[in-house]
């Protein structure tokens, strides 16, 4: 009788072990949670571009603030998470008056006179909620101001010529998502 009796207790803590196991692999994150990157970021967080003319400058060139809103789409918290966004402000004819960030660490910001890009690099907050705001003054009157977006492609690597333009911002081993996601 007592054999039979450790016999069970024995399977019922294998069991048990085995049921633990098998619920930390469904989540496919264990203790170091689940790796972001370009292609899965866009689960956890909804990215806003909106764009809106503020005024005009001295040349009559429309002068525009752009906002960039982020926040997440699940439950958790976000871990060293570093995303690294081109805003295209539609031409090269926009120029930065002023930037959304004032610590060069956090979000460091370079014109690119050839596509009329300026690249940033976000450090999210654990909680996935961040938010900033850019100046931008048009050279003409001509220049027409973007519409608002609600959606964001992250490139998924760096090429030579970028990693050369933007040394501030892309490293070497640069990525355009870095950091992991641990869910509730």
């Amino acid at each position: 009788m007592k054999k039979n009796l450790i016999i069970v207790a024995i399977l019922c803590m294998v069991l048990l072990a085995i049921g633990c196991a098998n619920s930390d692999a469904d989540t496919g994150q264990g203790d170091a949670g689940i790796e972001l990157t370009s292609d899965n970021i866009l689960d956890y967080i909804h990215v806003e571009l909106n764009c809106e003319q503020t005024g005009t400058n001295i040349a009559n060139a429309p002068v525009m603030d752009y906002t960039i809103n982020i926040y997440p789409i699940k439950g958790g918290s976000f871990n060293n998470t570093e995303l690294i966004m081109g805003l295209g402000v539609g031409a090269p004819s926009w120029n930065m008056i002023k930037a959304g960030c004032n610590d060069i660490e956090t979000c460091t910001d370079v014109n690119s006179p050839y596509y009329g890009i300026t690249y940033i690099k976000i450090d999210l907050p654990s909680d996935g909620y961040y938010s900033t705001t850019f100046t931008y003054s048009g050279e003409s009157a001509a220049t027409r101001v973007p519409g608002n977006r609600d959606d964001y492609k992250f490139d998924s690597s760096f090429s030579e010529e970028k990693r050369k333009q933007f040394p501030k911002i892309i490293t070497e081993d640069a990525k355009s998502v870095k950091g992991t996601f641990i869910e509730q």
